[in-house]
């Protein structure tokens, strides 16, 4: 998949939004399933995976079990383990709260600050620390969710939308 949408899906096992296959800037949002609400065994690169629900009472990853993560955010996501959960070395430049990641997946635990998250607006504000924080071996030549360059500086985002500086707030604060 390539700069898709995959929300309100449901699965009664397995992921509720994606299961296997390459998935390259798409957003992953609303999905229920009993083992991963989000994705699982999918290779992830600059993906938003939020607000994902797991089930299983025992086992379930809201946002990506398994498979592999480059330059995304999995956060916000609910479940027995919310966010991630599986072989933990293909997670690499993900925001996540998983703190005990290994310090060779360069995770960020600190919130994304997305521009809107109730309203659906998973953007980034202009003090996120996803931004400039990803891996541009990961992201070469693809644009991102809104088909805008995926390099707006030197360094490309995590998650599916690069932030442009120029459409940035004169007041700081205002896309809270």
């Amino acid at each position: 998949l390539e700069r898709c949408l995959v929300t309100g899906n449901e699965a009664n096992q397995y992921a509720g939004g994606t299961f296997g296959g390459t998935i390259n800037n798409c957003l992953i949002t609303g999905n229920v399933g009993s083992y991963s609400g989000g994705t699982a065994n999918s290779a992830l690169k600059n993906c938003t995976v939020t607000d994902n629900t797991a089930t299983h009472a025992s086992f379930g990853c809201g946002g990506a079990y398994q498979g592999t993560a480059y330059n995304s955010i999995i956060y916000y996501n609910n479940g027995n383990t919310p966010n991630v959960s599986g072989n933990f070395a293909g997670f690499k430049y993900i925001c996540t709260t998983n703190s005990y990641l290994p310090a060779s997946s360069f995770a960020v635990t600190n919130e994304p600050s997305f521009v809107n998250r109730p309203g659906g607006d998973y953007r980034l504000v202009y003090d996120s620390p996803c931004i400039d924080s990803g891996n541009n071996a990961q992201a070469a030549g693809t644009p991102d969710h809104d088909g805008n360059p995926r390099l707006q500086n030197v360094t490309v985002d995590m998650g599916c939308y690069e932030f442009d500086p120029a459409d940035a707030p004169s007041i700081p604060g205002a896309w809270g």
